[in-house]
């Protein structure tokens, strides 16, 4: 059996669509009774993809951040239409009609429907700031399994699709004298207490603080923002995550891309990820492995395993070292001395009052220090190499620019974003 036409066509629309190209939160003024809000009613009535089984948290984390306010109703609705056409070679057969076809519209080699799927209507009532109500009206003939067509009454109700009430906020925890230890702090909790915070797995979206004391974790989830006053000790920490230590430092393993750490007393992790950003204001930096576009910003020494593309390194009042291979547009901006392995494209580094020594340097690289500056290896023709006071050292050959071949990274930093787990 042969089909030589089939075309569907699937059309949506709702209020919980239609202000989004705007990017809207709330959609009617604030002295309205009934509201819209584009964003959450898009996600409540969307039961395949979105938020599947956690739309009671996902509405709590909405109030709480303030896009549903008290002593309001927020209506949302979504409409979905299917509008299709067949030819087949064989009569009365056909791949794919409506959910449940009859014989009056699969007759001869040529059809077509045009039909509505589902008609959804969303309430959200906002009583008291502890309790919350939601109500989901469904209309979906295409779906229904009732008897007869899609005409017949059957097939033709309105249900209750879903209902409840929530009691309760999103969780909050506050003492003013104590601490907090637990295995699990689950997505989207507050905790703000005065005393040491020793849990397990902290999951995505909430924020922690501790007013006098540190915190011990094995995993942090990700967009979490962590605010204390004493040092903080983690496994591995997921992307976008945020972690401020008052008065120490921080000690970590692997971070998730575009991570910011900021502490007044040394920071130490393994591998860090694309994106992130490491502050130590009084202190300096230790890593691992750093991925692309990574900055440091340090007043005590920087030391480094090996780096990717188009980081930023510098140091206030010491130097930076780079034990392995750096990569392209790297830019290093210190006070001491500098001395680095391997270093790709297009490098920017500066010692003010120190030398600097490095391995092989690429093309288009500029380098400036008050002493001497040393190139131990292959050194590109069209480097600049500008020393005020000392002398510049070319140990190795030096090459055209064409000798250091295309676009790459050193081998070193081939490798992908180091693998964070993730804590839901």
């Amino acid at each position: 059996m042969k089909y030589n036409k089939f075309i569907t066509f699937l059309s949506l629309f709702s209020l919980a669509q239609s202000a989004q190209a705007g990017n809207l939160k709330e959609d009617l003024p604030n002295d309205f009774f009934v509201k819209i809000n584009s964003e959450y009613s898009t996600i409540m009535l969307n039961y395949n993809t979105t938020n599947i089984n956690q739309k009671q948290l996902f509405l709590l984390q909405e109030r709480q951040d303030g896009y549903l306010k008290d002593k309001s109703l927020y209506i949302g609705t979504r409409v979905i239409g299917l509008l299709d056409y067949q030819n087949s070679n064989v009569e009365s057969k056909f791949g794919w009609l409506m959910r449940h076809p009859t014989s009056n519209n699969q007759i001869g080699k040529d059809v077509s429907e045009a039909v509505v799927h589902s008609v959804q209507v969303g309430f959200t009532g906002n009583i008291l700031p502890w309790v919350t109500t939601f109500a989901e009206l469904l209309y979906d003939p295409q779906q229904s399994f009732g008897q007869g067509t899609i005409t017949s009454i059957e097939r033709n109700e309105v249900q209750v699709r879903k209902a409840y009430v929530i009691l309760g906020e999103r969780a909050q925890i506050r003492c003013k004298m104590g601490g907090l230890s637990a295995k699990n702090i689950y997505q989207g909790v507050t905790v703000n207490v005065r005393g040491e915070i020793i849990v397990k797995n902290i999951a995505a979206n909430c924020n922690i603080a501790s007013s006098m004391y540190g915190l011990n974790a094995e995993n942090i989830g990700k967009n979490t923002v962590i605010n204390v006053r004493d040092k903080i000790r983690v496994n591995n920490i997921d992307s976008a995550a945020q972690l401020k230590s008052d008065m120490y430092g921080v000690t970590a393993n692997d971070l998730g891309e575009n991570v910011n750490i900021m502490a007044r007393d040394p920071i130490e992790v393994r591998n860090v990820g694309k994106g992130c950003r490491l502050t130590s204001s009084m202190y300096g930096i230790t890593t691992g492995k750093l991925y692309d576009k990574v900055i440091i910003n340090a007043r005590d020494a920087v030391v480094i395993n090996s780096l990717g593309d188009s980081c930023h390194l510098s140091s206030t009042m010491y130097g930076v070292r780079v034990l392995g291979a750096s990569g392209n547009n790297l830019t290093i901006s210190c006070r001491e001395a500098v001395s680095l392995g391997n270093v790709g494209k297009r490098a920017n580094i500066s010692s003010s009052m120190y030398g600097i020594v490095v391995g092989n340097l690429g093309p288009g690289s500029n380098l400036t220090a008050r002493d001497d500056i040393e190139i131990k290896g292959v050194c590109s023709e069209d480097a600049m190499l500008n020393s005020s006071m000392g002398k510049v050292y070319k140990r190795g050959p030096t090459k055209s620019t064409s000798f250091f071949g295309a676009e790459s990274k050193p081998a070193s930093q081939e490798a992908q974003v180091p693998k964070v787990l993730s804590v839901q």
